[in-house]
């Protein structure tokens, strides 16, 4: 357990994975790595391992939608209103696109949206645009 969420807790804890594998005359080189879409981890895996190919979980990215819909106050929304939960879940499945292909559907999306689902498409679109200006 870490004591924070910090981009440099982050950082040195790849570091020390990187000296220990040394010290086993082992080398810590990822190739893929996945990881939750909190910033700051994000931020040290490019660090750390810019030759890696990073993505998002899934799961997490998920749980971030649906925590945000809570959030904003859509929760009923999302339940009654078959049109709402449409456009949420067209939001969720983005995720496992590549960058190109989610940025011109998420405008597809956006654009046929409800007014209601602008805060929830302005997290995604903030959120995604952090993930991929590294």
């Amino acid at each position: 357990l870490l004591p924070n969420r910090r981009t440099t807790t982050y950082v040195d804890l790849f570091q020390r994975f990187k000296e220990e594998a040394i010290r086993k005359n082992k080398i810590f080189k990822q190739k893929y790595i996945v990881s939750d879409f909190e910033l700051a981890l994000v931020s040290a895996v490019h660090t750390e391992f810019p030759n890696s190919l990073h993505s998002g979980c899934y799961l997490h990215f998920l749980q971030a939608v649906h925590r945000n819909i809570a959030n904003l106050g859509l929760v009923s929304e999302y339940k009654e209103n078959e049109t709402i939960r449409e456009q949420c879940l067209q939001l969720m499945a983005l995720s496992p696109m590549p960058p190109a292909e989610v940025e011109k559907q998420f405008k597809r999306i956006r654009a046929l949206s409800s007014d209601s689902l602008d805060d929830l498409f302005t997290y995604f679109q903030r959120r995604f645009e952090a993930l991929n200006n590294r």
